[in-house]
């Protein structure tokens, strides 16, 4: 599928190539906020569930 719409597509997939990318080099900064942004948010949305399961 791609070989067939790689004609059609190759400038936007040349001009988008940016090396690794992370989200901490794509925000600048440092990966341990992202790491613990991830936790904190899982923790928050299995508390969530938790609490919504609970209800019904």
């Amino acid at each position: 599928m791609f070989a067939v719409l790689y004609p059609y597509i190759e400038g936007f997939y040349m001009s988008s190539a940016m090396g690794s990318v992370t989200l901490p080099k794509l925000l600048n900064i440092n990966h341990w906020f992202v790491i613990v942004f991830l936790y904190v948010f899982a923790a928050g949305m299995f508390y969530l569930m938790e609490r919504f399961e609970k209800r019904q």
